[in-house]
């Protein structure tokens, strides 16, 4: 059996969301809410350091999804779900990972 790295888990601002990332990576640092919406939109698919950024998300009807988006990404949900359907469509991403629950997610 392999044991899979341990998540590093960071505040995001006063709201009572974590953004979780392997603790591997080197980025272990503050993120910026523009580096985080760069991400998040798809802007961003790397790390300074070239890794290859992996974006997961629970369902688009989640409360905790909204709030995320509107609290922390300061975006509505539909508009970040229409950025990744035209990035999809257009061959430019292959949109974020979508997980079912928290469970999943880590």
């Amino acid at each position: 059996m392999v044991a899979l790295p341990q998540p590093v888990v960071s505040a995001i601002n006063q709201h009572d969301f974590y953004l979780i990332t392997n603790s591997e990576n080197q980025e272990n640092q503050v993120i910026k809410h523009r580096t985080l919406r760069a991400i998040y939109s798809m802007r961003a698919l790397s790390w300074p350091n070239c890794d290859q950024l992996t974006v997961f998300v629970l369902p688009d009807d989640a409360p905790t999804h909204g709030q995320f988006c509107i609290n922390v990404l300061k975006i509505l949900p539909h508009y970040l779900r229409k950025n990744w359907d035209r990035l999809i469509l257009a061959g430019k991403s292959g949109g974020p990972i979508r997980v079912s629950d928290f469970k999943e997610m880590k």
